[in-house]
């Protein structure tokens, strides 16, 4: 058995095409799709330059001498096509030495133990497991290696691997993303964060107030009227001082014509001159009386009789 197309897809997919020499996550010095090593065993060196045809004649060799006789020898037991594809990539990734002393390589060695469906399954929980175990590069752990190990991990159990490049973080369930891949239901369900110590309370914002009532303007009185209302006020003392006399003058006025009467007694007793200077004095004061009676009611505001 050898590596087929979609094992190599795998692994192109996972490493990229780099035309010019670069330091991977782990700073080693790679070009093409992930190579270290030109075909005479000589290390790339940055500075180094690749065409796509050459790069992928480099990753064909790679595979014959050093992936394909590598598998049988790390992995006794029979493999189906998909499986050798997966675990072809892995090995690309990590090489043979280290991949012998993996605990993933010695699971998938071993196989399940029997052929009952608990044996299957608890086998596939291993595989599960550790397989995104191998993500971390420089002691980190690297998203883009995640979705590497989850690829393989789907090619593996028979899957599509598609979905592994969309996934966006290594928190997803991968127990409930086979399960519903299997059942054909929605791949995961979205993951219940917990709020990350230290985060500071943030109360929710409160209903919108009722905004209050705008105040009614004032009245502007415009100033012409100002000045009117003004005038009126003072001339109210002169008013009350009009009545005033007027009421005084409307008293005077019968005591006027009292005098005028007594006056008219007086001439009627004296000899005929003084009687007429009497009468005509008389008659004059009660004139005035009666002037002064009408211009006391007029000064008053009282009505004319």
């Amino acid at each position: 058995m050898r590596t087929k197309l979609n094992g190599r897809n795998l692994i192109i997919r996972a490493e990229g095409f780099r035309s010019d020499a670069y330091l991977c996550s782990a700073g080693i010095a790679t070009i093409g799709f992930g190579s270290i090593a030109w075909d005479d065993g000589e290390r790339v060196q940055l500075g180094d330059t690749i065409s796509r045809q050459d790069a992928e004649a480099l990753l064909t060799d790679y595979i014959a001498r050093h992936i394909d006789p590598v598998i049988p020898r790390l992995i006794s037991r029979p493999l189906t096509q998909p499986q050798w594809d997966a675990y072809a990539s892995f090995l690309y990734n990590f090489g043979e030495q280290k991949a012998r002393g993996y605990t993933l390589t010695r699971i998938i060695a071993n196989g399940p133990q029997g052929n009952d469906v608990d044996a299957l399954q608890a086998y596939e929980a291993l595989l599960i497991k550790w397989w995104p175990v191998y993500r971390m590069a420089g002691g980190k752990p690297l998203l883009g290696l995640f979705r590497r190990r989850v690829s393989e991990l789907l090619t593996f159990l028979h899957l599509p691997s598609d979905v592994a490049w969309t996934l966006p973080h290594m928190g997803v369930d991968l127990i409930e993303l086979v399960a519903n891949m299997r059942a054909g239901k929605a791949l995961v369900s979205e993951p219940k964060l917990a709020t990350p110590v230290g985060t500071p309370f943030i109360p929710p914002m409160p209903p919108e107030a009722i905004p209050a009532p705008e105040p009614i303007p004032a009245l502007e009185v415009p100033p012409a009227h100002i000045e009117e209302i003004s005038m009126s006020t003072e001339a109210k003392p002169a008013l009350k001082s009009k009545t005033i006399w007027g009421v005084f003058i409307l008293a005077m006025a019968p005591f006027v014509s009292q005098i005028g009467d007594a006056l008219q007694v007086a001439g009627s007793t004296a000899p005929s001159t003084g009687e007429s200077v009497a009468d005509v004095t008389a008659t004059a004061m009660t004139f005035v009386g009666a002037i002064l009676a009408v211009i006391g009611r007029m000064a008053a505001g009282q009505p004319l009789k």
